[in-house]
């Protein structure tokens, strides 16, 4: 995972992927084929602009040649891991995930 900027993040049983968090922490870029998946965070994170989350997996090739080959893979890792840092660590996680609640169920 450490050598790579793009890691494929398939879903396993469920459909969500661990691969997914394992990325993120490692300030890598998933790639996932959008599987009706629940991303976390959804209103506060816009993660079709901080990963690679396509219809299939021709479009996910496109993509990651397109963020490749402009250079944005880059800035594009370091938003994952600072959205890591920020959503899923074990010093944020609950507390963001509080908020999200209050305004979600108005607690």
């Amino acid at each position: 995972m450490a050598g790579n900027a793009f890691i494929l993040a398939p879903r396993g049983k469920g459909n969500f992927s661990m691969r997914f968090y394992q990325a993120l922490s490692a300030g890598r870029i998933p790639v996932m084929v959008d599987t009706d998946s629940m991303l976390p965070f959804a209103n506060q994170i816009l993660w079709k602009e901080k990963i690679i989350f396509e219809t299939n997996e021709k479009r996910c090739v496109e993509r990651v040649l397109e963020v490749f080959h402009n250079g944005s893979y880059l800035s594009m890792q370091m938003e994952c891991r600072k959205i890591h840092e920020q959503y899923f660590s074990v010093d944020n996680y609950f507390k963001e995930l509080s908020e999200v609640l209050k305004k979600e169920y108005l607690w």
